[in-house]
């Protein structure tokens, strides 16, 4: 990888971090996969954001390993380490007031816009080859397996893990949640193989 991609994955991985604790976590919406969850236990104070996030890709870390071997690992290692040290920092140090207040009050815009910055860092992140773990590791295993785009996959999977926690969070949540999902999906899509689907 060059530098300036190394570059380029670090602000993205940051940034991911950032739009989850300024923007979604605010509204109280989840998102999918393990961030998903581990957003839900944050909210119930089982689990701080960032710790949660770790302690649920830890499997997902060795399925990775035993599907795609050890330069694979490496660097979905290396992601989600950095993630949840950003997580952990952004939630300490870099939690922007103004945000928070936009967007607790007004859940519909943090969906489009959580959705789609999520969406644009991950696309970016999987573009540079590295991996945000939960169900982007299970949607690369199903791309390489199946040939099924990866934000088609996400969609899929991370919208059925939202209507199943129906019951941990409240109707209007869960159906914001789902619209920032689809455009998450669709910017994944768009910015790793210039489609919607």
């Amino acid at each position: 990888m060059r530098i300036k991609e190394f570059i380029v994955l670090n602000i993205s991985l940051f940034l991911l971090a950032f739009v989850i604790v300024n923007c979604l976590s605010p509204a109280k919406l989840a998102a999918g996969g393990t961030t998903g969850i581990a957003l839900i236990l944050s909210y119930y104070n089982i689990l701080p954001i960032d710790i949660a996030f770790f302690v649920l890709n830890f499997p997902l870390i060795i399925l990775s390993w035993y599907i795609f071997g050890k330069k694979y690992l490496f660097i979905t290692l290396y992601c989600i380490l950095l993630i949840t040290l950003y997580l952990n920092s952004v939630s300490k140090y870099l939690e922007i007031k103004y945000f928070i207040q936009i967007f607790s009050e007004n859940k519909f815009l943090a969906s489009i816009i959580g959705g789609v910055l999520t969406g644009l860092t991950i696309g970016m992140i999987m573009k540079l080859k590295g991996n945000t773990g939960g169900t982007s590791i299970i949607a690369q295993i199903i791309e390489k397996y199946f040939k099924i785009k990866i934000g088609t996959t996400l969609n899929v999977i991370d919208i059925s893990i939202i209507l199943l926690s129906l019951f941990l969070i409240s109707v209007n949540s869960t159906l914001l949640t789902i619209l920032s999902l689809y455009l998450c999906g669709v910017t994944v899509n768009k910015v790793n193989y210039n489609r919607s689907f």
